[in-house]
């Protein structure tokens, strides 16, 4: 008995440790939503379905391929569903946050005392792997990790430490039943990888242990990291396979998005703005330079908190003195242990460095996009290898004493280490892990909404309104914001803005929908929702514009727009939920023969006309002098005449804004906005083009970095029989830190553009379709008659294809895209005789088959072990 309380004081004191920090996290009757969250437990059964066969995201808009690992959040989600046996629904995104923060430190004690100091001095080791455990719950990273938990990173945080533990003891020792926990293991943390840029960093630190493990064991180092590398491949098959895919054809799908356009380069200079030596010791992100509406409605730092828990104590000095500590930990080791993978330690800690410095490798295709947000990606692998560091310094130094003042020493600088750790981020014991705003009650006519579409076709689209803006960011009056969750409920598919950066073609719709409802026709509105084959409307009126004191009368215009068409009809309302149905003809499970062609937008835009703006920068054109639209006022702003143009610069978070107001352009006419100029340094040109009368902004973009030279379309905002005039152009120039941003904005000019507007055209198309049977999300026999073009509504990609077998060969059809966004083929019929037709996703493939691998390897190393 005793031996045993020996062997798990420290494990017990984690566990005790971790539960009561949990506790304090936690408020009663509250769920824990928003920013970016996964919420499967809304229907957990719909979801292991849809997880079950991931590669199409039927669900996600007008259907797309999936660009996130979502089949990887499998294992969690059953995990779930049995933890969902005896814990209320509202709690299981709870249980899950506070397990993988239990889990997290325990498994770097057993990495540390375990896997690489060993049993030479058991006290000293158990006495260290606790110190770096007190580490990894107590640091900044740890913090921005769960205060706006997202499922991938707090998995990272749990699993990452088992995975190297295991990874380690097989490299050192290459025993059968350390391979065959360890692909347990990996199992359960594919969730980790949900975003599959924390596998690369998994990946890199398992490459670096199987260097050192071939240079130290030879032959035998060989064989077992080949061993491992096969078991991490082969477990992870199922939605690493499907992830690749996506890699290799549609990469740019992602980055060429409205909404990425703006923000990656954005979320890069903020990284880089916490890049310095301080910063990378401390472990302080980007996230401390983050403003967000808080529950009283003021517009102010996310942490303030913490920034004022910061300042007041000096906490910088601690935690760079801890980190300093943890590198001579990992510098001594050296010399000390030939098996705790010194080496590889030293060199993650500089490739850690390296990557939270804003260091960048260009040769790397897509490096920047992959690594655009990097501290996220970074910040816990970084905590464990200081927290690494600490443990060593201990069991090195305690153990350069002789006698049992060696065990005085350690507990005495384990003391030490142990109160820095802990002071630093004291708040946590107030309840300050988790931000206040994660914790929301609920209303009840979301679930409401839920339990109403499980008893309507699953096949018929839901778009979600009202429209704010292109974010795809939802900030609702009963204090959520964040990416959405309904679709987590119901099983049609949910057109949503938070989809636009997987697929343009979700971004079409809400980008030609946006500007009916603002400034179309209930015609147009019509002809958008028949082209994209919407069946359902769901109003949220909690949803509103943030920072916009008309945004409550300017929603409920769009309400009433909605509603005066002949063709929606309220169907139920629950709260400040309305569902509209939309009377379009019936189409069977997404399969149809388009009579329509909608193909054409709203406007035909046809050559350029007259030169009606020239921009020539005189003194009374916007504002007089630079001004600093920093809402502290924080930083320095210029703006002087420079080579014929207006030169821009900030620089310390300044914001040097600045407009050019053209009161004569017609809002019943169409433009050519053409701009010029060069980025000097830092973030280039934002620019927002605002509709004057409607007190709207019409375009939101930024310009590219470098030399500039950009021409956009600017549409009719009016009719001619709604007169109107007036357009601004404001112009930011934004500073991120210390970094400087410079522009020069050279040429402005406005060119009348012929503009025409369209109607939907028909198809000549003699195709009739007899029956339909659907097989999940990635097959459909069609039995029909004669020849024409058959459609499946779903975003166009190239991995659907459509053919006949015929006399026992297979016949391809024409793959096409219909309607400028849904797959289509071109079916020919040799006779009159009815023919059936196959659609078949075969991407689908690459996830059963890397199942298949998973259980395989698996199922032979178990046999193998008994």
């Amino acid at each position: 008995m005793r031996k045993l309380f020996k062997n798990w004081f420290f494990p017990l004191l984690i566990l005790g440790l971790t539960l009561f920090i949990a506790f304090r996290n936690y408020t009663p009757g509250t769920w824990l939503l928003g920013w970016d969250n996964l919420v499967p437990e809304l229907n957990l059964k719909l979801n292991i379905t849809r997880s079950l066969s991931a590669v199409w995201q039927e669900y996600q808009g007008l259907g797309l391929l999936g660009g996130m690992a979502h089949a990887a959040d499998l294992p969690r989600q059953l995990i779930l569903g049995v933890a969902s046996l005896i814990l209320p629904t509202s709690f299981l995104r709870y249980f899950w946050t506070f397990l993988m923060f239990l889990v997290g430190p325990l498994g770097v004690y057993f990495l540390v005392s375990r896997g690489l100091i060993g049993k030479k001095n058991r006290f000293l080791a158990n006495l260290s792997g606790f110190v770096s455990a007190i580490f990894y719950i107590f640091n900044l990273a740890t913090v921005q990790t769960f205060f706006t938990p997202f499922e991938t990173f707090i998995c990272f945080y749990g699993f990452f430490p088992w995975l190297l533990f295991f990874a380690t003891l097989f490299l050192k020792n290459g025993r059968k039943r350390d391979l065959v926990i360890f692909s347990a293991i990996s199992l359960l943390a594919t969730g980790a990888f949900y975003v599959q840029t924390m596998f690369i960093v998994y990946a890199i630190f398992l490459l670096i242990f199987a260097l050192e493990g071939i240079i130290r064991n030879g032959k035998a180092g060989i064989s077992r990291s080949i061993k491992l590398a096969l078991v991490t491949i082969f477990i992870n098959a199922f939605w690493l396979a499907p992830a690749l895919y996506f890699t290799v054809t549609s990469p740019q799908i992602s980055v060429g998005s409205h909404i990425n356009s703006i923000a990656t380069p954005e979320t890069q200079l903020m990284n880089q703005a916490r890049s310095s030596f301080s910063d990378i010791a401390t472990l302080k992100g980007y996230w401390f330079d983050y403003y967000d509406w808080d529950l009283s409605g003021e517009y102010d730092y996310l942490y303030k908190d913490w920034i004022s828990y910061g300042q007041n104590l000096n906490v910088d000095k601690i935690s760079i003195a801890l980190f300093v500590v943890s590198a001579v930990g990992l510098a001594i080791i050296l010399f000390k242990s030939k098996n705790a993978f010194g080496v590889s330690f030293i060199v993650l800690l500089g490739i850690s460095y390296f990557m939270l410095s804003g260091g960048a490798i260009p040769w790397i295709p897509f490096f920047s996009e992959i690594f655009r947000n990097v501290f996220t990606k970074w910040a816990n692998a970084a905590a464990l290898i200081y927290a690494t560091g600490l443990g060593f310094f201990v069991y090195v130094v305690s153990g350069i004493i002789k006698n049992k003042l060696k065990y005085i020493s350690g507990v005495v600088i384990s003391g030490l280490l142990i109160g820095g750790s802990v002071f630093t981020v004291l708040p946590v014991f107030q309840g300050k892990l988790i931000a206040q705003n994660m914790k929301v009650i609920l209303p009840s006519y979301y679930l409401e909404t839920v339990n109403y579409f499980k008893s309507q076709d699953s096949t018929k689209r839901i778009a979600n309104f009202p429209l704010t803006d292109f974010w795809g960011w939802k900030f609702n009056d009963w204090g959520y914001r964040g990416s959405g969750f309904l679709w987590y409920g119901v099983s049609q598919p949910v057109l949503d803005r938070a989809f636009d950066v997987w697929s343009p073609y979700n971004e079409q719709f809400y980008d030609e929908a946006n500007y009916v409802i603002s400034w179309g026709s209930v015609s147009d509105l019509e002809g958008v929702l028949g082209k994209y084959q919407v069946s359902y409307l769901v109003f949220d009126e909690s949803i509103f514009k943030l920072g916009d004191s008309s945004s409550t009368t300017d929603l409920q215009k769009q309400k009433a727009f909605l509603e005066s068409s002949s063709l929606i009809s309220k169907d139920r309302t629950f709260g400040k939920i309305t569902i509209y149905k939309v009377n379009l003809p019936e189409i069977n499970n997404f399969i149809g023969a388009p009579q329509i062609n909608y193909s054409e937008p709203v406007y035909q835009i046809g050559q350029t006309g007259t030169l009606v703006v020239n921009e020539t920068f005189p003194e009374n054109q916007g504002y007089k002098e630079a001004k600093n639209c920093n809402l502290d006022k924080r930083g320095n702003v210029v703006k002087r005449k420079q080579n014929g143009g207006n030169y821009y610069a900030a620089d310390g978070d300044g914001v040097s804004c600045d407009y050019f107001y053209y009161p004569t352009l017609d809002y019943s006419k169409a433009y050519a906005m053409h701009i010029s100029g060069i980025n000097l340094s830092g973030r280039s040109l934002r620019l927002y083009l605002y509709n004057v009368k409607e007190e709207k902004i019409y375009m939101d973009e930024l310009l590219p970095e470098g030399s500039f030279d950009k021409t956009y379309v600017v549409l009719p905002t009016g009719s001619s029989e709604d007169l109107g005039y007036g357009y601004t152009l404001n112009v930011e120039t934004r500073s991120f830190g210390k970094m400087k941003s410079e522009n020069l904005v050279s040429g402005i000019t406005f060119y009348e553009l012929n503009a025409m507007r369209t109607q939907p055209g028909t198809v000549s198309n003699n195709l009739q379709i007899d029956g339909v049977q659907k097989y999940g999300t990635w097959a459909y026999k069609v039995n029909l008659e004669g020849s024409g073009l058959l459609q499946l509504g779903q975003g166009y990609e190239n991995g659907w294809i459509g053919f006949e077998i015929k006399d026992y060969r297979l016949k391809v059809a024409e793959h096409v895209k219909v309607n400028s966004w849904a797959n289509g083929w071109q079916v020919q019929s040799d006779s009159a005789s009815p023919i059936t037709v196959y659609l078949l996703y075969w991407p689908q493939v690459l996830e059963w088959g890397g199942l298949a691998l998973g259980v395989i390897i698996l199922t032979w190393l178990i046999i193998g072990l008994y």
